[in-house]
């Protein structure tokens, strides 16, 4: 069976994330996109580019472990490989909307403890 168009889309997303692609990212995300997360709300998908950089500064690998798609909703379960002052695998839940082919929203769960203290002065 193929995947759902929004599943496509957040795949797509993903493997741009995990590039460094961020051109491409720009491209799969709504104009009026959102992002809530545990260190920082963005109400713009320019204002979340800017900011996402950290992430991908400490990310080597996305390791997807389940995706549970209901229509526009996309809900994934992965590990985070990310290096911090040692290699890490940290757990995250992110829950996506996708509407008229793009991502609007995207709300991530993950314990932020250790990024937090990385990037302390990061604000929405």
């Amino acid at each position: 069976m193929a995947a759902p168009e929004s599943a496509r889309i957040i795949e797509a997303y993903f493997k741009a994330f995990e590039k460094g692609d961020f051109d491409q990212v720009r491209s799969c995300l709504s104009d009026s996109f959102t992002y809530i997360g545990p260190t920082a709300r963005f109400d713009t998908p320019d204002s979340f580019l800017e900011n996402i950089w950290h992430v991908g500064q400490i990310l080597h690998h996305i390791e997807h472990r389940k995706t549970f798609v209901d229509g526009e909703n996309v809900c994934s379960i992965m590990n985070f490989h990310v290096h911090l002052d040692e290699p890490r695998c940290v757990p995250v839940v992110q829950w996506a909307v996708v509407d008229h082919a793009r991502i609007s929203s995207i709300e991530i769960f993950f314990d932020a403890t250790e990024y937090s203290l990385m990037f302390p002065r990061i604000k929405s």
